[in-house]
């Protein structure tokens, strides 16, 4: 891998490390509301609820794509007189096959 494309990558993993700590932060904030109603009534209010669930669905789909960026960055690539192959057309057959 070349260093231009590991520093896109790593900068690309940085910015979803950034996002998933930001999801993470608000995920934080709103449990803890949510926490504190339970404590106070024994029952969260449903639309504090839903906002912890979407929260959480954001931190789940950062969590992926920084799982993906990774994966993506430990993959070999494969180089034809110095130049990086890509087969478009062949990664979406194998992605259709699976």
């Amino acid at each position: 891998m070349s260093e231009m494309q590991q520093a896109s990558a790593s900068a690309e993993a940085r910015a979803a490390v950034r996002e998933m700590m930001t999801a993470f932060e608000a995920f934080k904030g709103a449990n803890d509301a949510r926490l504190g109603e339970i404590e106070k009534k024994a029952s969260a209010d449903t639309l504090l609820e839903a906002k912890v669930a979407r929260i959480d669905q954001a931190v789940a789909g950062a969590q992926a794509r920084l799982d993906r960026v990774i994966s993506e960055g430990r993959r070999p690539t494969v180089e034809v007189g110095g130049a990086v192959v890509t087969a478009p057309e062949a990664k979406a057959a194998f992605d259709a096959y699976l």
